[in-house]
């Protein structure tokens, strides 16, 4: 019969608990199968390491001494286990997709980077609607989407992380950029530029049509936020962007000024759908923690 691991962690619980309920319950076995091991371990042995009572349990002087050998071994043991974990993260690399950045997608990156040292981490910046082709294209592993509606397409996995308000996003020098909050029938005469080709996205963003029925000028005219956020502040246009911008894009030559009557955005850690695989899945992990940690820090609230 030959020694092993499981055996010698069975001893170590027994002998750390002195108690052989307490051990089981510790390493998640049953209290039947722990007695077996450590009955192996002895046999194997061919020593006694415990004196059992029906009212305690205490070492032997041979379980005294094998003690703190069996605790070397066991770690030399994690100790390769951890090796070995380092070696296969570190031919990993996972791509996150970013479309709006911001202090807490910043959190989010950092903290994963942080769980998952061996991870290579690689960002790519999305715009709105390259966000899910460069998914089902596998350009990117997983991605940061806000959206008013989120994906609900078979082949995707949208995991609701936060919600913001919106915010207008308009030059210094704007009618509206001194105002503590607008509504959104205030903007109907306004130009607005947006980053999506979709016209139901655009419609959702834009509140179109608004509550009076009238529809707002909205142009597909950028592709990326930063260049929607060049055209606002050079007054060729406005813009509806979620909360976080605000923090994340503040400059200046532009105001942010929050919508009232509009619904939230939520931004979503989307993935391909499937077994995300251990690294996409820690990073599921990761966000949703962070999220939940931090989002209020931001002016962010939890998903409904």
């Amino acid at each position: 019969m030959e020694l092993t691991v499981q055996q010698l962690r069975c001893f170590l619980a027994v002998a750390e608990e002195l108690h052989f309920t307490r051990a089981a319950q510790r390493l998640h076995v049953a209290p039947p199968s722990l007695s077996q091991q450590v009955a192996a371990l002895e046999k194997r042995l061919q020593v006694q390491l415990f004196h059992r009572t029906s009212r305690r349990v205490e070492l032997t002087a041979a379980g005294a001494e094998l003690l703190p050998l069996a605790r070397r071994a066991v770690g030399s043991v994690q100790e390769v286990q951890e090796w070995a974990r380092r070696r296969r993260e570190a031919g990993e690399r996972v791509v996150v997709g970013l479309v709006a950045g911001g202090p807490l997608c910043s959190a989010v990156l950092s903290a994963a980077a942080r769980a998952m040292p061996g991870v290579g981490w690689e960002l790519r910046r999305l715009g709105f609607a390259d966000s899910l082709r460069a998914l089902r294209s596998e350009r990117v592993d997983a991605a940061l989407v806000p959206a008013v509606t989120l994906p609900a397409a078979a082949d995707l996995r949208a995991v609701p992380l936060w919600r913001e308000g919106r915010v207008l996003v308009v030059p210094t020098g704007h009618r509206l950029a001194g105002r503590s909050e607008v509504g959104i029938d205030e903007t109907t005469g306004e130009r607005f530029v947006g980053v999506a080709d979709d016209d139901a996205t655009l419609d959702e963003w834009f509140v179109s049509p608004r509550p009076d029925g009238r529809r707002p000028r909205v142009e597909p005219a950028a592709g990326t936020l930063e260049e929607v956020l060049d055209l606002c502040a050079a007054g060729m246009a406005v813009n509806i962007a979620g909360a976080t911008v605000a923090r994340g894009y503040a400059r200046p030559d532009l105001r942010f000024v929050p919508v009232r009557d509009v619904p939230d955005v939520t931004v979503a850690l989307v993935q391909r759908a499937g077994d995300p695989g251990r690294a996409l899945a820690a990073l599921e992990r990761v966000a949703l923690r962070v999220a939940r940690g931090q989002a209020t820090r931001f002016g962010a609230a939890p998903p409904l």
